[in-house]
């Protein structure tokens, strides 16, 4: 059952960090141990279990009961788990906070100053509703080169609000126009009324959840505040293993999610973030068309080309959509509901 949106009257404390987990307590000890042990007194830890196997219910007890602003809550089991959108809603229903951050299990927070740091920074302007951070990649051991997420920013802090303690003000617009991708879970933190706003997480949405969330978010924030600082390390998942959401997904159903909260995106936010989907909706049929047509579907593979090209022309893929209609008018047909090809001898 979803948590009810309804308003938090008590908020005991000034944070509320929400760490969704799964049948991985050694991993998620380094996460909890660098939320729990942030500098400061005005926060809490919420650590959702999203029904791990019964074995490791003593390694996650032990866990919770090393810190005292540690709150474990156990999820019913399911076969899959209810996801990790699932998990921070009702992380965030647990909680009494003005501010919500994030920690995935698997990633760890760089600086014990974090959540102090971002105090000092909101209360200095009064009551923004987002507050963003950088964040460094690690694939394997080696650290990812190049600007990811809204490391952009860094560069173009001549043109934001100073606003002290090192954090900047950044509209909508340029947040868009400075930064390549949007913020990491690890590095947000949003007002409690922000979150019930947006009516928190999409839990349909099994792959980039927290897309459609930043998306969602800043475009109904009221200020969104940047401070450009390396604060969390994350670690890209292995996609040799199943054990995490990501990796649990096929490229056909990656792309289909994408469309998803895209379409979303273009149908209830503002102007800028509108202009951002349709992009990046023209991106995602360009992949997805390119994925059906290394498995043979070239009828349905011309279709999401054709919509692409219909959402920016260009040459080469005018040309590719060509090809991939003339395969379809050589290929057989394949009909879902009778089982059966056509076009083919029997």
């Amino acid at each position: 059952m979803e948590p009810p949106w309804l308003p938090h009257n008590a908020m005991h404390v000034f944070f509320s960090v929400i760490i969704p987990t799964r049948d991985r307590p050694d991993l998620c000890a380094t996460a909890l141990k660098s939320a729990a042990e942030q500098h400061g007194d005005d926060f809490e830890v919420i650590l959702v279990d999203d029904g791990s196997d019964d074995r490791h219910a003593p390694a996650y007890d032990a866990l919770a009961a090393q810190y005292p602003n540690v709150r474990l809550h156990r999820l019913a089991k399911t076969e899959r788990g209810h996801g990790p959108s699932f998990a921070r809603n009702m992380g965030i229903w647990l909680s009494d906070s003005r501010y919500i951050a994030f920690l995935d299990d698997d990633d760890v927070w760089l600086d014990q100053e974090h959540l102090a740091r971002a105090r000092r920074s909101i209360e200095a302007v009064g009551a923004p509703d987002l507050y963003y951070t950088n964040q460094v990649a690690f694939d394997g051991g080696k650290q990812l080169p190049g600007e990811m997420w809204i490391g952009a920013l860094e560069k173009h802090t001549d043109r934001l609000t100073p606003v002290g303690d090192g954090s900047f003000l950044v509209t909508l617009e340029q947040l868009f126009r400075f930064a390549s991708g949007f913020a990491h879970l690890n590095t947000t933190i949003v007002s409690r009324r922000l979150f019930e706003r947006v009516r928190g997480f999409d839990t349909g949405l099994r792959y980039e959840p927290d897309r459609d969330f930043a998306l969602r978010s800043v475009s109904a924030a009221n200020q969104i505040l940047y401070r450009p600082a390396v604060v969390a390390r994350h670690n890209v998942p292995d996609q040799s293993r199943v054990a995490n959401v990501s990796t649990n997904s096929t490229p056909i159903e990656k792309c289909l999610n994408q469309l998803y909260l895209l379409n979303k995106a273009i149908c209830f936010t503002r102007p800028v973030v509108v202009r951002y989907a349709v992009k990046h909706r023209m991106y995602t049929l360009k992949k997805l068309a390119e994925l059906l047509a290394l498995e043979g579907d070239y009828r349905t593979a011309a279709r999401f080309a054709r919509e692409a090209l219909g959402l920016q022309f260009g040459l080469k893929w005018a040309l590719y959509c060509a090809y991939l209609q003339f395969r379809a008018s050589s290929s057989p047909l394949y009909v879902p509901r009778t089982g059966k090809w056509y076009g083919t001898a029997d």
